[in-house]
């Protein structure tokens, strides 16, 4: 696994914090404006977030790490005491805290407490966001031979990505040409060609998913036969030197070894995040998330079901409503539980909905500083891969009827620009992989924030967007990957366009 966070580690080594320090109150920067309504709209519809209107903490911790993705993930910005933040959030202080422990237990902010009182950036640890990904696929009941399909879109997606690197100039193609592939590691040969942190990341979290696997041996970290494995790999190597995409997905996917475990599912999520960074108040919280998160076998967590009411479950972890509300906020924050008042009602488990982690997926890569055009890169890369596979798959089922819903939809709106995100989730959605729809959903949200209202699009993009995801859809319905592929690299190319004037990146 390639290594995202050396200095991340480097802090955890020398014993120091990683939450980012203010030794020198002069040098605070003073607070930014608050983000305009259009702005955060536009960014959960990108992440294609539930409409349901939330409880106060949960939107106040929102907004507040939504605020904190739009200023860069700044190490040096005061963002104020309880006081302060009920103040800019026009809520109570009591309020304020509850939003204060969801963001501590997400990982992306700390209060300090005392004379200086002060809520401070914190970057979401690697680990948190592992077992995040463990627990989204455990409780969807995830099969095997889903995380072995989206490892093989990202490893088609990072050969896209390297191959367009290698024609840009002599050094990257130099730099591949000294690197040898062998048949243990040819997936990272991919993606230090690729050189993009954030596709390596979606490759990371798919590698410790295989832990969780029943037959984790059965996939593609297999070494190839010993007769076809030099041949292979050097088709694999010509391809991408070569700049054939088509020769380079043949390889790729042939490397792909699905067994019998294809109808298995992930195993349960056993174990209890790594909360050491966070606050010891919020710590039993966190224990009683991950017990529930454990109370049912993996695909049952559905809509409805269940968990228990507030007093039973006082009286089952032996805590006060104060602990167990903490937990219950970090749950529906997450998406994946809801309270109903009223008599015979209590904690009712909800189906997991990519946006809630898509959204931390975006704070991860705002700390760790990698640029939107990079992002911009894999979702282009990535979204291409997955069409192409919508299209082309053996025994699918027909795309013609949710491509014709789409296209009536794209009919009757199509002046609506905040619609594309919409139609585009259900043209993803045709792929049938949860893991896919969370990378996709989390690169395409990543560059909104960065300037969405600066340059609103023209008539001619909105047209352009359009007229695309008519073609794509048509090119689903007929099962013609390449004019699927062709559709998606020219809607990617109107959006990089539009992003460039925007200043985005």
């Amino acid at each position: 696994m390639l290594n995202l966070n050396k200095a991340t580690e480097e802090s955890e080594k020398e014993g120091g914090d990683t939450a980012l320090d203010y030794p020198n109150a002069q040098a605070i920067l003073p607070l930014p404006p608050s983000l305009p309504d259009d702005v955060t709209q536009a960014f959960t519809d990108l992440l294609g977030d539930s409409q349901v209107p939330l409880k106060g903490a949960l939107r106040t911790a929102r907004l507040i790490e939504e605020q904190f993705l739009a200023d860069g993930w700044p190490s040096s910005r005061r963002y104020g005491g309880e006081a302060e933040l009920a103040r800019r959030y026009h809520a109570g202080e009591a309020m304020i805290r509850e939003a204060i422990r969801i963001l501590e237990a997400r990982g992306t902010a700390k209060m300090r407490t005392g004379r200086n009182a002060n809520l401070i950036v914190t970057a979401p640890p690697l680990e948190q966001l592992y077992d995040g990904m463990q627990t989204y696929c455990s409780l969807l009941g995830v099969s095997d031979a889903e995380i072995v399909t989206a490892q093989t879109i990202l490893d088609c997606a990072a050969a896209r990505i390297a191959i367009d690197r290698l024609s840009k100039g002599p050094i990257a193609r130099f730099e591949a040409e000294q690197l040898r592939v062998d048949n243990q590691d040819w997936r990272t040969w991919l993606l230090r060609l690729a050189s993009n942190p954030s596709i390596t990341f979606y490759a990371n979290c798919v590698e410790e998913l295989h832990g969780s696997l029943r037959y984790a041996d059965a996939f593609i970290h297999k070494p190839l036969p010993s007769p076809d494995q030099e041949g292979r790999l050097e088709q694999l190597r010509e391809a991408v030197l070569d700049g054939d995409v088509d020769a380079t997905r043949e390889c790729v996917v042939g490397f792909a070894v699905v067994s019998a475990a294809a109808d298995r599912t992930c195993n349960a999520i056993g174990h209890v995040p790594d909360n050491s960074r966070l606050p010891q108040n919020n710590k039993r919280a966190l224990q009683i998330v991950a017990d529930l998160l454990g109370s049912l076998e993996p695909g049952q967590w559905r809509d409805g079901t269940f968990i228990g009411n507030e007093a039973d479950l006082c009286v089952r972890y032996d805590v006060d409503r104060r602990s167990l509300r903490q937990a219950i906020r970090v749950l529906e924050a997450s998406q994946v539980a809801l309270t109903v008042p009223g008599r015979g009602n209590g904690l009712m488990a909800c189906t997991p909905k990519p946006a809630s982690f898509s959204r931390l997926i975006c704070c991860h890569f705002a700390a760790s500083e990698i640029s939107r055009f990079f992002v911009f890169d894999t979702f282009e890369a990535l979204s291409i891969e997955t069409v192409t596979y919508i299209a082309s798959r053996a025994g699918a089922p027909t795309a013609a009827a949710p491509a014709g819903r789409i296209g009536f939809i794209l009919e009757s709106c199509k002046d609506n620009p905040r619609l594309h995100a919409k139609i585009e989730d259900q043209q993803f959605a045709l792929a049938g992989n949860p893991l896919l729809e969370l990378f996709l959903r989390s690169a395409r949200a990543y560059n909104s924030l960065g300037g969405i209202g600066k340059l609103p699009p023209t008539a001619h993009d909105v047209s352009g967007l359009s007229e695309c995801l008519h073609q794509l859809a048509k090119a689903l319905a007929s099962h013609d990957p390449t004019a699927a592929a062709n559709a998606q690299a020219r809607k990617c190319a109107i959006v990089r366009k539009h992003l460039k004037k925007a200043e985005i990146f």
